[in-house]
């Protein structure tokens, strides 16, 4: 039987990697549509941070001068002059606007991430900028789980050293059984007070039930936080009792796992956090089909860091100067 012959080396078509319309929301058509001028890039940026109309950071006017390329604008009443990606995470950013679009759906489109080497070649980009740009995205998906509720309800409750390359990093997270909201840490040991910490801090108030196995630094967290402690004991190969399991975080902890060992191999502990939110919120998206603009939403509306501390730095050089 004859072989097949496989074509190698064949041009890159970006709608090839896109493969999936359940992972981002979008057919390769619309996203193709989306990016086809730098205008419509702006207009989609626009109508995502402002779905009822650009107004005014500083006097939050809504008469508002729009160049005609769509990304700069002028308040007519106080005369502010700003852009669409203003005080965001990509503000200042020297990527063309279709590849702020299409790097985020790289993203999400892989199942278990895609390295920013990877993206580099696919958008004709070096590559440390496109790993300052995955960066970018990762720091607002975090931010984004933060800006979600604690944990509630049933809560389990894990640690798991992940490794990557020849390397690891202990990391503990709660997740709230059947919802969105999530929190999770990088932390140096697993000991009792480590742990205590971590739940009385980001698990809510009002949970009703906590399970975890029977790792001795769990004992005393239902006395902690006044609920019902339940355990499951995987060395006796307890996996389900009833309603009690942990299974929905391990099988996080499973996708983790195959992201850090198959993609981010190269990578920090510095950054392990950055990892582990991108694949909690990937994960916790899955089956959203606004996905992809909830995640530009994440990039134009929640508040950057670099830009507050920024302007911190602007105003202690004034006071320093007055």
């Amino acid at each position: 039987m004859a072989r097949r012959r496989v074509q190698r080396n064949r041009p890159y078509d970006r709608a090839d990697y896109l493969r999936s319309r359940d992972r981002i929301g979008l057919d390769h058509a619309e996203l193709r549509r989306l990016t086809a001028t730098p205008e419509s890039c702006w207009a989609l940026f626009s109508e995502v941070r402002w779905p009822d109309g650009p107004y005014c950071g500083d006097c939050f006017s809504a008469d508002i001068y729009v160049r005609p390329d769509g990304r700069k604008m002028r308040c007519r009443r106080c005369g502010y002059q700003f852009s669409v990606t203003s005080d965001t995470w990509v503000h200042k950013s020297p990527l063309a606007p279709d590849k702020l679009i299409w790097i985020p759906a790289h993203l999400l489109d892989a199942p278990y991430g895609t390295s920013a080497k990877r993206i580099s070649r696919r958008e004709g980009i070096s590559p440390y900028t496109s790993w300052y740009t995955c960066h970018t995205i990762r720091e607002a998906m975090f931010e984004d789980i933060l800006r979600q509720p604690l944990p509630t309800g049933i809560v389990e409750v894990d640690e798991v050293h992940i490794r990557y390359g020849t390397k690891k990093f202990l990391v503990v997270g709660a997740i709230e059984r059947g919802g969105r909201h999530a929190r999770f840490e990088v932390i140096q040991d697993a000991s009792k007070p480590t742990l205590h910490n971590f739940i009385r801090q980001n698990v809510a108030e009002d949970v009703r039930e906590i399970h975890t196995d029977s790792h001795k630094s769990y004992v005393g967290i239902g006395r902690l936080m006044d609920a019902e402690h339940h355990t499951v004991n995987h060395s006796l190969r307890e996996y389900v009792r009833g309603n009690v399991t942990t299974n929905t975080i391990e099988s996080f902890w499973a996708a983790l796992r195959r992201a850090m060992n198959g993609v981010y191999q190269m990578t920090n502990e510095e950054h392990a956090a950055l990892y582990v939110a991108e694949a909690f919120w990937r994960r916790s998206h899955a089956t959203d089909p606004d996905a992809f603009r909830n995640l530009l939403r994440a990039l134009l509306t929640i508040p950057s860091h670099r830009e507050v501390e920024r302007e911190q730095r602007i105003e202690d050089r004034r006071n320093r100067a007055a």
